[in-house]
């Protein structure tokens, strides 16, 4: 477990996602008509024109690599409902025994599952709500925990602009055998 501050587990789910978005300087929040900024802000789902699919696949660190499968669907032009899925993998990390003699290599792979919605109550005014499950394993212990993700953003309508703020990862902690650890909540 981690101690001290801004020690956290479940860091795969402040990664970004979207080239849009990363290229931006991750202002995802903020970002309307990019099929994967609902991830970041919910409330920027009905924004994404019309209903679809995407898939987004990135190199984080060494021969660590996160995939992202989303689904969006308008169900009419105030309210819209998404799916998404990530899964990160790692390569396999040595492992050893209680008293530190090598043993054999440990697995480990992270991911979560979403179920979103987003509405625009008023033109160019948005709200949204994501659920989250999440799991983190490594050899036979797996971490689990639920959390949410809530947002608003406002198009302008002038010139491009939009503002957009969101929460993430609201929810409890994520706990493995009897320890857990805080999710890293981001604003």
């Amino acid at each position: 477990a981690g101690n001290g501050p801004g020690a956290s587990g479940a860091s795969f789910l402040s990664l970004p996602v979207g080239a849009r978005s990363i290229a931006l300087g991750e202002t995802g929040a903020a970002l309307p008509r990019d099929p994967f900024t609902w991830l970041s802000n919910p409330a920027l789902m009905p924004f994404a024109e019309g209903s679809g699919v995407g898939a987004f696949h990135s190199q984080w660190t060494l021969d660590t690599y996160y995939d992202n499968v989303i689904a969006k669907h308008a169900l009419s032009r105030f309210v819209s409902i998404g799916a998404a899925f990530t899964y990160l993998s790692s390569p396999d990390i040595p492992g050893y025994d209680d008293i530190g003699v090598p043993t054999a290599d440990v697995g480990n792979s992270n991911l979560q599952g979403i179920v979103g919605v987003g509405f625009e109550p008023l033109p160019g005014l948005g709200a949204g709500l994501n659920v989250k499950y999440l799991q983190e394993r490594i050899a036979d212990y797996t971490g689990r925990g639920w959390a949410a993700d809530a947002g608003a953003a406002w198009i302008t309508g002038f010139r491009e602009i939009a503002l957009g703020a969101a929460v993430q990862n609201l929810g409890s902690d994520i706990t493995y055998i009897a320890e857990s650890e805080k999710l890293p909540t981001t604003l």
